[in-house]
């Protein structure tokens, strides 16, 4: 299967914003990634497979940090490696941007995210309360350096 991973185009906004709705409880509007895709703090990219937008990333870029802010991959999808080729492309871009790490939370509860993040170079950095509502929950913090930058840099940080 090929998927090719690339920048947010407008075209791909009302599929983006479909998807997040399905799977995200409090779901950024259109608007939210038509503004995300504009601007240079953000980096907003689709994984296409013959055509289909299959899965995409959002991450927020700041001095030397990229946070993650939304990834999801269509369920008929999952477990091809689309998760892995997001973060990887994500991680060259955030890099070519100057940050050193890239940080994301995760629902505590939503193992298998987690155990994906593991798999990618991801360790656990710490927890968030009450991060999350609808449900109400914890957030899982995690991060990933990149490569060049030290990891010891960010154990204060957290």
């Amino acid at each position: 299967m090929h998927i090719l991973i690339r920048r947010v185009k407008t075209e791909d906004l009302d599929k983006i914003a479909v998807l997040e709705e399905k799977y995200f409880s409090q779901p950024w509007s259109r608007e939210a990634f038509g503004n995300a895709a504009l601007s240079d703090d953000y980096i907003l990219l689709a994984a296409e497979h013959e055509g289909e937008i299959a899965g995409y990333v959002c991450s927020q870029i700041s001095i030397y940090e990229a946070d993650i802010m939304n990834i999801a991959v269509k369920e008929e999808y999952r477990r091809m490696g689309i998760a892995t080729k997001l973060i990887e492309v994500l991680a060259q871009e955030s890099a070519k941007r100057g940050a050193e790490s890239i940080f994301l939370e995760v629902r505590l509860s939503n193992e298998g995210a987690i155990e994906t993040y593991k798999r990618n170079g991801f360790t656990e950095v710490g927890t968030r309360r009450n991060f999350y509502e609808k449900p109400a929950e914890d957030a899982l913090i995690m991060r990933k350096g990149l490569p060049g930058h030290s990891a010891a840099l960010y154990g204060a940080r957290i």
